[in-house]
């Protein structure tokens, strides 16, 4: 129900178009007046429901936005900005990130599609996120693009932001032998 009511405007106005669409037919039908307040009433909960799914923002969208944020650095080739998005606390993966991405030139970087967003049952702060990216880059004389499956694990610090604390990349194409980030 959650994510029905704060992560979809979709289901929002498909479920209410499936109450109010019978609603309108039987009150021009009818001519019932009780009928026309029921669908107005069910109007204005549609209404009421897409702006609360607007307004909230979910830690899922947080982390979704988080990641196109990352994406657009990435494609920026900013190495100090990329590095910003990873906790301070985990060393290992800063100086993992910090000697890789200089090696990469990138021109694109792109989203493609989120397979997953999971947030920890057991610890709502932190997530796990799996998704595709496009990418064109050029490195030690290679130029060249593709696609690539990204999992980046997040936690939310202490200054309520998401910030990385581990992360994978796969071919898309082969996803057998991976980590299971998810819970």
């Amino acid at each position: 129900m959650y994510e029905i009511l704060f992560e979809s405007s979709f289901k929002i106005l498909a479920y209410g178009l499936f109450l109010a669409v019978p609603l309108v037919v039987m009150a021009f039908h009818f001519q019932d007046k009780r009928l026309w307040m029921g669908t107005g009433a069910v109007c204005g909960l549609i209404l009421i429901c897409l702006v609360v799914e607007w307004w909230v923002v979910t830690p899922t969208e947080e982390v979704k936005s988080k990641i196109s944020q990352i994406a657009q650095v990435v494609e920026n080739n900013d190495v100090e900005g990329l590095l910003k998005h990873i906790s301070q606390k985990k060393k290992q993966v800063v100086a993992r990130a910090g000697n890789e991405m200089p090696s990469y030139d990138f021109s694109v970087c792109n989203v493609m599609q989120f397979h997953g967003v999971k947030i920890d049952p057991n610890n709502p702060r932190r997530a796990t996120a799996d998704f595709m990216v496009r990418f064109n880059l050029s490195m030690r004389g290679y130029a060249g693009g593709g696609l690539r499956d990204v999992v980046l694990v997040f936690e939310k610090e202490d200054d309520d932001q998401w910030r990385i604390v581990d992360y994978s990349h796969y071919d898309p194409m082969n996803r057998e032998g991976r980590q299971n980030f998810f819970y």
